[in-house]
Parts: C-alpha cells; sequence; structure tokens
C-alpha cells in the first residue's frame, strides 16, 4: 500500500486531479473542523465531473453519527472516527471497496 499525501488546504479538484494523475484506488479524506461531508460532497462531485467515479472514498474524523449516516449516503464508506484499530482501516481498504 502506497499512501500519497497533498498536504492540507488542497481544493475538492486538487485533491481528484492528484487522485487521478496518482492512479490511486482510495482517497481517504480526514477533518477535524465538523466539515467533512461538505469537503466529502465537493470532492465526489469532481470525481463526477473527470469521470473518475471509479476512485473509491473514504474518511477518518471526529465524526458525530449524524455525519457518518450523511456520508454513507453520498458513497463514503470506511467513516472512521479516533481510536480505530489501524488494521481495522487497513482490511477495509483491502476488502472489495466499492467504487463511486
Amino acid at each position: 500500500m502506497e499512501v500519497i499525501y497533498t498536504s492540507r488546504y488542497q481544493t475538492p479538484r486538487a485533491i481528484a486531479e492528484a487522485a487521478i494523475a496518482e492512479d490511486v484506488g482510495v482517497i481517504d479524506l480526514s477533518d477535524h473542523t465538523g466539515s467533512l461531508s461538505i469537503i466529502a460532497g465537493s470532492v465526489l462531485e469532481e470525481l463526477r465531473e473527470l469521470d473518475s467515479t471509479d476512485i473509491a472514498v473514504i474518511a477518518g474524523s471526529l465524526l458525530a453519527p449524524k455525519d457518518i449516516e450523511a456520508l454513507k449516503e453520498m458513497g463514503v464508506s470506511g467513516n472512521y472516527g479516533p481510536g480505530t484499530p489501524i488494521e481495522v482501516i487497513i482490511d477495509h481498504v483491502n476488502g472489495p471497496l466499492e467504487p463511486r
């Protein structure tokens, strides 16, 4: 597994373009401001616009239960909160992820 870190403060378009350029299978989003639903929705929209819905999106953050449900409805899987063992996340990524 290889991780490509695009640094903080990337636009949703920059995230989608970097994922496409690097031929990734998964984008993992993380946010600690409570804006993950907005960010994820924007990244998913950019992936649709760039015809790259084959890239799966997962998330990890400080997530309220209502946020987890909203993310699931958008198509974001593996919504992990603080303290999630890394093995759980690895198993999820190595499993059959659904592209968006």
